[in-house]
């Protein structure tokens, strides 16, 4: 973890050197606070959507809609019964 001060120009947040080439062209998420901002880096997954509907669609082969509405109405009985 590096921590190190830097400045604010215009509203662009001036990188240290030392973070810049890592940093460059990534995607981020921003959470602001009161006297602070939280920034996070957003990767890429390796794998598609439409592969992991594939993979979804491998798993629940011959499940019948009947069986996942029965599991997720217990679900929702047990979460709501506490």
């Amino acid at each position: 973890m590096t921590t190190q001060t830097t400045k604010v120009k215009n509203g662009t947040l001036i990188l240290p050197k030392k973070l810049k080439k890592s940093w460059e062209n990534a995607k981020v998420f921003l959470e602001c606070f009161d006297d602070s901002i939280v920034v996070k880096k957003i990767y890429t997954p390796k794998i598609s959507f439409k592969e992991i509907v594939k993979e979804f669609q491998k798993a629940f082969k011959g499940v019948k809609k009947q069986e996942v509405s029965q599991v997720l109405k217990e679900i929702r009985n047990e979460q709501f019964s506490k």
